[in-house]
């Protein structure tokens, strides 16, 4: 992910237009990841593993996580 603000915007939209999608969540959890906002990507990672879990957004969630504890 080239552009993570970018991502972010766009994933912003995608859940506006389809909120029960975890693909938009998803990503902009994995955005917000590497712009260090980790409270924001756990969410939307936790979100995105409760509308359809999958093992890569759980991994995500698990490496956020360890950030979130510690702020």
């Amino acid at each position: 992910m080239g552009r993570p603000r970018a991502a972010s915007l766009d994933c912003d939209k995608a859940v506006k237009i389809n909120p029960d999608s975890a693909l938009p969540y998803k990503f902009r959890g994995r955005a917000h990841r590497l712009l260090g906002n980790y409270e924001e990507s756990f969410r939307d990672l936790s979100t995105a593993c409760k509308l359809d879990y999958d093992d890569e957004c759980n991994e995500w969630m698990k490496e956020v996580e360890v950030n979130v504890g510690a702020l």
